[in-house]
């Protein structure tokens, strides 16, 4: 519990680094590098397998898997459940007004293999939706289910990974969209556990 303020911070002084970066929308050094790397793995398995499940990062199924879960988790601990949520449905919120002020366009280096909706890429709002999603159903199954809670992280993270690298194969977001998105989706995430949760569970 004492770890979650202090990476709080971390991920708030990142996330806002990479905003302030972004007013000036230039490519980092690891955008047109780390999209021909992903470039280079095309084939039509990956191309369907990704389209499918970048859907876990949209907030049509975020948003809903955050209600099915908190009606579970519920019996233990409302708060918890409003903190899923809250996480959920917020990222969404937040994604969607950073990317109103900081327009960043589409990478055009190769063809995009997926659909995007038309506003900027920065962030990946698909990286702020899962990671803030699934990061806090990994904190509150550290209370609420101790003893599946390691299984459960690792799960997170699997997940987490997996859709927010299929956006780069996908050739819709620069390699900093997704970075970014971690941690801004992180950052959301571990606010609303801190000042939800706080130190009880109940």
């Amino acid at each position: 519990m004492r770890k979650r303020p202090a990476a709080l911070i971390v991920c708030l002084v990142v996330a806002l680094a990479f905003v302030l970066r972004m007013r000036n929308p230039a490519q980092l050094s690891i955008d047109a590098p780390g999209l021909r790397f992903f470039h280079g793995l095309e084939n039509r398995f990956l191309t369907g397998m990704w389209n499918v499940v970048s859907w876990l990062g949209s907030i049509v199924v975020v948003g809903p898997l955050s209600i099915v879960l908190a009606n579970r988790v519920v019996r233990w601990s409302r708060r918890d459940a409003w903190a899923l949520v809250l996480s959920a449905i917020g990222a969404s919120l937040v994604h969607s007004a950073i990317k109103m002020s900081l327009p960043r366009p589409r990478p055009r280096l190769f063809p995009m293999l997926g659909p995007h909706p038309g506003e900027g890429t920065f962030p990946s709002g698909h990286a702020v939706n899962v990671t803030a999603t699934f990061l806090s159903l990994a904190l509150v199954a550290s209370r609420v289910w101790p003893r599946r809670a390691r299984t459960i992280a690792y799960g997170a993270a699997l997940v987490i990974a997996w859709v927010s690298l299929g956006r780069l194969y996908l050739q819709v977001h620069w390699p900093s969209d997704v970075l970014a998105g971690w941690f801004i989706g992180a950052a959301w995430a571990l606010l609303v556990d801190v000042v939800v949760v706080g130190d009880r569970v109940r």
